[in-house]
């Protein structure tokens, strides 16, 4: 080969590479360009309210995130992990979160409930993103002044999180549903489990993502006997996660996980029981873990409904399955919470993007 071929060659080798490289940048910006034009037509759509507080927030967490001189370090806003939390009022997200931060010397919330509508949980291994809960209510019948200030919000909130974290604005999605409502039958779980699919279906659509998903049963503190519960079970056990994660790259059947969450919770009824030294402890220990079972009913339901195959094209990416106990105002130490936000959320990464 002379040595002219030899530079036409190296030429259109750093040619078709730069070309590549253009490419490449061109398709990642213009999923960005096309995620937040998407969002911007919806904010507007909804009313196109802007709430100042709610980006005051954001930007209060994301300035303790990225300090000074951090800013020039746009990394420094994925180094752990964002995860949107979505419940109802009675799955008490709020309180799960303030006993997660109040474990591992998490910062108060940025932004107010009241009139900031997200607001941002900074722990040392994730980032947990609180909404509102009026979002998963049933849709009122007629539009509203106040249910198009909340949809407006919902869109604000996830623009904010395109524009400001474009690369991966979110890493995953946590849908919380309370015992009681699964208690309450299978057509009450399913509908409920229809309303966050909804929501979780709009996200993901919205921010053109395949979001690995969380559910959590909230509320194990609110069933009788828990406190007898609670006090027979040493505190490393009390600070593990209890639940079923999905091993990377299989499917799981609904029933069958259910089956094996049964037989484990039958295993340590029996184990606690016999720990018990008084009559009045072994039947707080039975009543617990009665209600306990008997959610297995509702649950099925609501697992179901909620990652039902069809729907938005966006689909649900479910990974786990806890149960969490974490009493209101802190009245009484939480139980299954600490290993979540130290070990399991912290794995979570979503698919930048959708494969059908």
């Amino acid at each position: 080969m002379s040595e002219a071929q030899f530079h036409l060659l190296w030429q259109v080798s750093a040619a078709s590479l730069l070309a590549l490289a253009l490419l490449w940048w061109v398709a990642r910006g213009a999923r960005r360009w096309a995620r937040q034009r998407s969002l911007r037509a919806a904010h507007a759509r909804s009313g196109g309210v802007v709430h100042p507080a709610l980006e005051q927030a954001f930007g209060q967490a994301r300035e303790a995130l990225q300090p000074g001189a951090a800013r020039l370090r746009p990394q420094a806003l994925y180094a752990r992990p964002w995860m949107l939390f979505l419940g109802d009022r009675a799955s008490r997200v709020s309180d799960l979160l303030a006993a997660a931060a109040s474990n591992r010397e998490g910062r108060a919330p940025h932004g107010d409930a009241s009139i900031s509508f997200w607001r941002w949980w900074l722990m040392p291994q994730v980032v947990a993103i609180e909404t509102d809960p009026r979002l998963i209510e049933p849709a009122p019948a007629q539009d509203t002044p106040g249910s198009r200030a909340l949809m407006s919000a919902w869109y604000q909130g996830l623009l904010l999180l395109a524009e400001r974290r474009g690369t991966l604005p979110l890493d995953g999605i946590a849908l919380c549903v309370d015992a009681s409502s699964l208690l309450a039958g299978p057509e009450v779980a399913s509908d409920l489990a229809a309303r966050l699919r909804e929501r979780a279906d709009d996200a993901s659509h919205q921010l053109r993502m395949r979001l690995p998903t969380q559910v959590l049963i909230t509320g194990l503190d609110r069933l009788p006997g828990y406190a007898a519960v609670r006090d027979a079970l040493p505190e490393d056990v009390l600070a593990q996660a209890v639940g079923f994660r999905v091993p990377a790259g299989t499917l799981v059947v609904i029933d069958d996980v259910l089956g094996e969450l049964s037989q484990r919770l039958r295993a340590l009824r029996m184990t606690l029981l016999c720990q018990q030294t008084d009559a009045a402890g072994r039947l707080a220990v039975h009543e617990f873990f009665v209600q306990w079972l008997a959610l297995q009913a509702g649950l099925g339901s609501f697992l179901k409904r909620l990652f039902a195959p069809g729907g938005a094209p966006y689909r649900l990416r479910g990974r786990a399955l806890y149960f969490v106990a974490a009493p209101e105002g802190q009245s009484r130490a939480p139980a299954f919470v600490t290993e979540l936000f130290t070990r399991f959320f912290p794995l979570e990464r979503a698919f930048p993007t959708l494969r059908k």
